[in-house]
């Protein structure tokens, strides 16, 4: 049965555009739309995706074809330049409603690097992932303890925001200093205990948030949006074949090279190159 965050629709969207820097954003785009022409991509978008919702039992056809239309016009605000989670979660739906897998997850994982904690969202990735069939992660088989710490601190960031971890780690540094102090002044408390503990955590924050900051910032995952993939030696369909993937649309690999319309990438222990629109490169 289809999970009720499907039916959500992410109100109070900000068009926060490129310049704004942040999370918002990953490369500078120049805007072409006006706020109010983004309000009315918006509201029609909505409209779209509602009716989608509205006849997906009795027509189904007809609702995969307004999820498209929905998500076209989500699309257009993301091309424009606007980066939120609430957007990336809306777009998501409308292409998992409209059947576009693959989309979906990349949508759903885009909103998830700028919010991790938005349960809903989460729980519609795992579900898109499992009905697929597709292995959630980026590709693990060269995983360093690095990336080990990366996948360990990405489950915590489900629970608790990256930046109340930074907030903490700030709290903690003070504590440090005023362990020093408190020294100097000679104050007699256990203040050694409190203070190895303090710059414990401190590290431990500290390190999280960076690692939290620097995935945000990553642009080397890519999810497949296309069911088969050929994997080619070379940035041209005259090289040769390597490897065939087949139902692979949704799966995670990393993306190693990018040269013109071609882009190398690696997953499951292989690596070569596919065409760039046969991946949707998460954070670019």
């Amino acid at each position: 049965s289809q999970h009720a965050g499907f039916n959500a629709i992410c109100p109070g969207i900000t068009f926060c555009d490129a310049s704004c820097g942040g999370t918002c954003a990953r490369e500078f785009r120049s805007p072409t739309l006006s706020d109010q022409q983004k309000e009315t991509l918006l509201d029609e978008a909505t409209r779209l995706y509602s009716q989608s919702l509205a006849t997906h039992d009795g027509a189904p056809a007809d609702s995969k074809h307004l999820a498209s239309r929905a998500a076209e016009k989500y699309q257009l605000l993301v091309d424009d330049g606007v980066r939120n989670s609430k957007l990336y979660f809306n777009l998501g739906n409308a292409y998992h409603q409209s059947g576009r897998v693959g989309l979906a997850i990349a949508n759903y994982r885009r909103a998830l690097r700028i919010d991790p904690t938005h349960q809903i969202c989460l729980a519609n990735l795992e579900q898109v992932e499992a009905a697929a069939g597709v292995k959630p992660g980026a590709d693990t088989s060269t995983a360093s303890l690095i990336d080990r710490f990366r996948v360990f601190n990405q489950w915590v960031s489900r629970y608790i925001h990256p930046s109340t971890v930074g907030a903490a780690a700030v709290l903690l540094w003070i504590c440090v200093w005023a362990c020093i102090a408190l020294r100097l002044l000679r104050v007699d408390f256990p203040r050694k205990t409190f203070a190895v503990a303090s710059l414990l955590l401190f590290i431990t924050t500290a390190v999280s948030y960076a690692s939290s900051v620097e995935s945000l910032r990553r642009q080397d995952t890519g999810i497949l949006i296309e069911p088969e993939i050929a994997l080619r030696s070379g940035d041209g369909r005259n090289f040769s074949s390597t490897a065939q993937w087949q139902d692979c649309e949704g799966q995670s690999v990393t993306v190693l090279h990018r040269r013109g319309d071609w882009v190398q990438i690696r997953g499951s222990g292989q690596a070569g190159w596919v065409p760039a629109d046969a991946v949707e490169v998460i954070g670019a």
